[in-house]
């Protein structure tokens, strides 16, 4: 396994009818390993490819409020995840394609909100297109309908559904790619921002197949595969905390993050208490800059990833208690493995606490590896330990 940073051409050069084009080069540099072990690259300032941003979006669907299920106004509360509708003489509406989608997908929200407004069956089913045309005013209009006669409806989903419903989402959409010619512009464009020159020049609809190479499938793979593990890990945590507001407010207190905004909410002089009853799209700005702050550290010293620091020095932060095993080819590439202590979450006292690398168990495997390193540093020259080098999935390398 390579930890290096280096530069690759994504674009499959070697058949001939994509010789006309530029080769395309991606930057990658290692900066995580991620669950399965696997690298994961950053190289690219898309959204896609920042995985703080994965820890936020956990994090914020945890951290949600749960309101009552329905109200017969429109609000902007961001953290309730509200479905929304209009009911019109007993005919339902819907506002936005999230609504319609939720609704076709769950009969349980079909059956509650028929009931609760007892409306006329069957619902009419509109198109994407009808959805993202406004269909519902469209027909207002042409049926004269007063405003006061229309119905809004917001109906909330419980964390719980919210989150069940963005990992079903998550696993359609981070599906890993098993041939690069199946890989699009349009896939490409999604997962990392990158652009080959056909799509710049439009001489290809970005749909085009078979413009990549197995290292373009391999990035994708890697990003598609590290945010899944992420979404997957907390939605099982999430099975096993039985308050969920108070497991975000603690883990923010052992990351040190909690009584830092708690100092500043006293220097602007506000009481903090009053502050959290603010709107909630203004408190969830806050809370989002706090799992900011925290997320690398929640990567590596909860999730289980591993840190790696190629640019100035080479260090990989871990809480793996079998080092000299996970991190053979690290060791013998020159790298300094860094233990850290592990945030655990107790599920029977419902408590997070905290193990050292002292409490970790190592097996006699590990033991026997970091006997058999000293003696090759000892006795091998430095140019010749790269024949000792495991040979490992070519995995994104």
């Amino acid at each position: 396994m390579i930890y290096e940073k280096k530069s690759v051409n994504l674009v499959n050069s070697d058949q001939t009818k994509w010789k006309e084009l530029t080769p395309l080069y991606f930057q990658m540099t290692p900066l995580y390993l991620n669950l399965h072990q696997h690298i994961f690259y950053g190289g690219s300032c898309h959204s896609m490819c920042n995985l703080s941003n994965d820890v936020i979006s956990t994090l914020s669907i945890m951290n949600a409020n749960v309101y009552d299920r329905f109200e017969n106004v429109c609000n902007d509360r961001l953290d309730s995840y509200v479905l929304s509708f209009y009911v019109y003489q007993n005919q339902l509406y819907f506002v936005n394609l999230f609504s319609f989608l939720m609704f076709q997908k769950n009969l349980f929200i079909q059956e509650e909100i028929i009931r609760k407004y007892h409306l006329q069956t069957p619902i009419y089913i509109p198109s994407y297109e009808e959805i993202d045309h406004d269909y519902a005013n469209r027909w207002f209009e042409k049926m004269g309908a007063k405003y006061k006669e229309i119905k809004y409806i917001s109906y909330h989903l419980t964390p719980q559904e919210f989150w069940k419903y963005t990992l079903d989402v998550k696993k359609s959409d981070y599906r890993l790619f098993v041939n690069p010619n199946d890989v699009s512009g349009s896939d490409m464009r999604w997962a990392i921002n990158y652009n080959a020159n056909l799509f710049l020049d439009l001489k290809y609809p970005w749909g085009t197949k078979g413009v990549y190479n197995k290292q373009a499938m391999n990035l994708i793979n890697s990003i598609y595969e590290t945010k899944l593990e992420i979404f997957q890990w907390f939605y099982q945590l999430s099975k096993i905390v039985k308050n969920w507001q108070v497991f975000v407010h603690d883990l923010l207190v052992e990351f040190h993050v909690w009584q830092t905004f708690e100092s500043w909410i006293k220097e602007q002089e506000y009481d903090l208490e009053n502050f959290f009853s603010l709107p909630a799209n203004l408190t969830k700005i806050y809370y989002d800059s706090m799992f900011l702050r925290m997320a690398k550290d929640v990567l590596v010293q909860f999730v289980g990833f591993s840190k790696i620091e190629s640019q100035r020095r080479k260090t990989i932060t871990t809480t793996d208690f079998n080092i000299y095993d996970t991190f053979w080819n690290a060791f013998l590439q020159g790298y300094e493995i860094v233990q850290l202590p592990k945030l655990i979450f107790d599920g029977e006292k419902q408590k997070l606490r905290w193990l050292s690398p002292q409490d970790f168990i190592t097996t006699s495997f590990n033991r026997e590896c970091e006997e058999e390193l000293k003696r090759i540093k000892k006795f091998v020259p430095s140019d010749q330990w790269e024949q000792f080098m495991r040979k490992e999935e070519d995995y994104g390398n």
